[in-house]
């Protein structure tokens, strides 16, 4: 499935114009952050806004000259951050040695279904239900021979969590 899924965030990339951010309706969705893909890693900025009823979003900025992507993750109740940065870290590596990766992150988090490529130089957003949790983010970067790196960005808390 994430090959299927890398497939077509590869073919959007691939696009010859830049993605414009989603719109967004004003007082639907709370802006949480921006989430930034650099040459070397992917970074988080919190906005520290309380997120009401209506979801969240996060704009995606690619500082790179190369295409990249975002996915948006909630992590299980049992999975904590750091064991979604080692399953990153074990993708990487497997990336860097021909690999096709360790697979979907099921067993460790719900993707919902967000994802969005963007251009070298270019921004765009992922707009997240409302839902409690902790989420993370896969950052990637592709080159011309495909996934050049993946990153992991986070924690990104939302609403109450239990103790």
């Amino acid at each position: 499935m994430r090959a299927a899924a890398l497939l077509l965030l590869l073919a959007s990339c691939a696009s010859p114009t830049p993605s414009e951010p989603t719109a967004t309706p004003v007082g639907t969705a709370t802006p949480v952050g921006t989430a930034t893909l650099l040459d070397d890693g992917c970074a988080f900025e919190s906005s520290d806004q309380a997120i009401g009823q209506s979801g969240f979003t996060i704009d995606a900025v690619n500082a790179t000259s190369d295409p990249g992507g975002f996915d948006l993750y909630r992590l299980h109740a049992d999975t904590t951050y750091a064991d979604w940065v080692s399953f990153n870290e074990e993708a990487q590596v497997s990336f860097e040695q021909g690999g096709e990766g360790p697979g979907d992150p099921v067993s460790i988090a719900d993707p919902i279904d967000l994802q969005v490529a963007v251009d070298a130089g270019a921004s765009g957003r992922l707009e997240a239900p409302p839902a409690d949790g902790i989420y993370a983010l896969q950052c990637w970067r592709f080159s011309a021979e495909g996934v050049g790196n993946l990153w992991s960005t986070g924690p990104i808390v939302i609403g109450a969590q239990p103790p």
